[in-house]
This record gives C-alpha cells, structure tokens and sequence, in this order.
C-alpha cells in the first residue's frame, strides 16, 4: 500500500511533525486516529519503505495488555510468549502477518507487519 492508498483507506491520516526512524528504511511517518480494539484505545502510527507501506504500530493505553494478549489469542491462536523484568512479550504468525504485543513499564505496543521469509543464502 502506497501512501495515497493508505491516505484513501484510512479518513485523518496525517504526517507525524518529528517521524520515527527504524532499521531497514522505515519511516513512521503518518499517524491516524484512535480505534479500539478489545475495549483498548489503540493509536496507529504508519511506517513505510520504498514507498509502501510495512509494518503499523499501534500504542494503548495503560493496562490494556490483557484485553490485547486475549483478542491476539482469539485472532491467531496461541502466543509464543516471554517474560522477563523489562516486561512481557507475545507473539505470533499467521500467513503473511507477524504481529507482537510488547508491555514495558507502562507502555503497551501492538505491531502488525508483513511477513518476510529469507532463505538461508540471505542470512
């Protein structure tokens, strides 16, 4: 998805006034209004390489780790999880979808991102 596709698919995109940078090219630049998911607040921020769109991660409020870990368990079935005294970590894939449930401190983060399978000549 391109950013004018993106721009048609979801009503209030808007660029984000200080974009975070990540590994591989990825720009969260956009940012659109809150939906709820499980109950949960949740605010989408947009990132994009090479012009399309990658990976969209999603901050909750406080709290709402639980609500998130059951609606991913009912989404894709059961996590691959981690604990440790940094937080707490899920995650799962199905089909073309990676997506992980991050809780540090208080800060909830939900990613959903394409998959990307490289064969052993990448590595």
């Amino acid at each position: 998805m391109t950013v004018p596709q993106l721009q048609q698919a979801v009503p209030g995109l808007r660029p984000v006034p200080h974009p975070a940078r990540l590994a591989g090219g990825l720009v969260g630049g956009w940012a659109g209004p809150a939906i709820d998911v499980a109950g949960v607040s949740l605010a989408p921020t947009f990132f994009l390489a090479e012009g399309q769109l990658r990976r969209v991660e999603y901050l909750a409020a406080p709290g709402g780790f639980d609500a998130l870990l059951a609606w991913g368990r009912a989404a894709w079935g059961p996590e691959l999880a981690s604990q440790s005294p940094e937080g707490a970590y899920a995650t799962w894939t199905s089909g073309d979808l990676d997506a992980y449930l991050q809780q540090s401190g208080s800060t909830v983060r939900l990613v959903l991102k394409r998959r990307v399978v490289k064969d052993d000549s990448e590595l």
